[in-house]
């Protein structure tokens, strides 16, 4: 049991369980849509087509960062994804470069592409990305579950320091 004897120890002991749980909650979100892009972007096709994923494919662009002590953010950085002049293993089709407009590079608009089915299709090979039964937008599907978890993860992680939600 944690004893203070002023207001001050009581704010840094809180706060330095809140960043704790920030970071842990900001590490499951990562996991999961990583875990998400597996089912959905990386689950194997057949074909020719030889995915990057980690090492410069549309999974890579994804990391979390800290805007400040208590705000952690999923980001998407274009510049970690290959660039598609430099995909020597599929002919220079990674990421968009399939497109008959070759000095284009479709790195940035990645994922709005992907929330369109139709753009999908025209600029993924092997057909892209699986959707969600009935055509749904790629990221509103994966939104409308994942915040019933990121409240579950605050949940538990919370209980690990014996507080407990409302």
């Amino acid at each position: 049991m944690a004893t203070f004897t002023n207001n001050k120890e009581i704010e840094n002991y809180f706060n330095n369980i809140l960043k704790k749980i920030i970071v842990n909650v900001g590490n499951n979100l990562l996991e999961d849509f990583q875990e998400h892009l597996d089912k959905t972007i990386y689950k194997p096709k057949e074909g020719w087509y030889k995915r990057y994923k980690e090492d410069g494919g549309f999974y890579s662009g994804w990391h979390t960062v800290a805007l400040d002590d208590f705000c952690r953010v999923l980001m998407y950085d274009p510049s970690r994804l290959v660039e598609h002049s430099q995909d020597w293993m599929n002919n220079f089709v990674a990421h968009g470069g399939n497109i008959k407009e070759h000095s284009r590079d479709y790195r940035g608009v990645l994922p709005q592409i992907l929330n369109d089915p139709s753009m999908n299709d025209s600029f993924s090979t092997f057909g892209g990305a699986y959707y969600p039964r009935g055509g749904g937008r790629y990221w509103s599907e994966y939104l409308k579950e994942v915040n019933k978890k990121i409240e579950k993860w605050f949940d538990t992680e919370f209980k690990k320091y014996g507080i407990k939600p409302l």
